[in-house]
């Protein structure tokens, strides 16, 4: 009886470890196709994973960086994909835009593009700490150019009449 318990438990962890490594290779490979194709900031976080490309370790500080990890871990579990905007305790005012990776019914975690937005005109500055959160269809077409993005990422195909 107690060889049959621990060859269980030992099937268990590595079927748990094998389960634990796929999450991190697709929050691992979705990391650098974003990378690859993007010329801003990249960060990719999962749950005891976290990647950033040499753009967003330039544009954050260390406590940015760690305000952007609690973030992007708080909307992962709730959104699968993310537009929001936040003044950091830094003062730098940026622009995230994310996705949740999934593996199965489990969250790898989420890649996120940061743009830095403090000197874009018309972005305004958000209160110190705050994060500018909505329905990026009420913010109209002069942030949000791509009207067929806008209206996938909240999952309509026709744009509202």
């Amino acid at each position: 009886m107690h060889s049959l318990v621990r060859s269980a438990a030992q099937h268990i962890e590595r079927e748990l470890l094998v389960d634990h490594s796929q999450c991190q290779q697709a929050l691992f490979d979705t990391y650098l196709r974003t990378d690859a194709r993007s010329r801003a900031a990249v960060m990719a976080v999962g749950d005891s994973l976290v990647m950033t490309n040499a753009k967003a370790q330039q544009l954050l500080d260390a406590v940015d960086q760690a305000v952007l990890q609690e973030h992007a871990r708080f909307l992962m579990r709730r959104h699968d994909v993310t537009d929001d905007r936040i003044e950091l305790p830094s003062g730098t005012s940026v622009r995230i835009r994310g996705s949740r990776i999934m593996v199965g019914n489990d969250i790898a975690g989420m890649v996120l593009v940061i743009t830095d937005v403090s000197a874009v005109p018309g972005e305004g500055r958000i209160g110190a700490g705050r994060i500018h959160r909505g329905n990026p269809s009420s913010r109209g077409p002069a942030r949000h150019p791509n009207a067929a993005w806008r209206l996938a990422a909240h999952g309509r195909t026709k744009r509202p009449r």
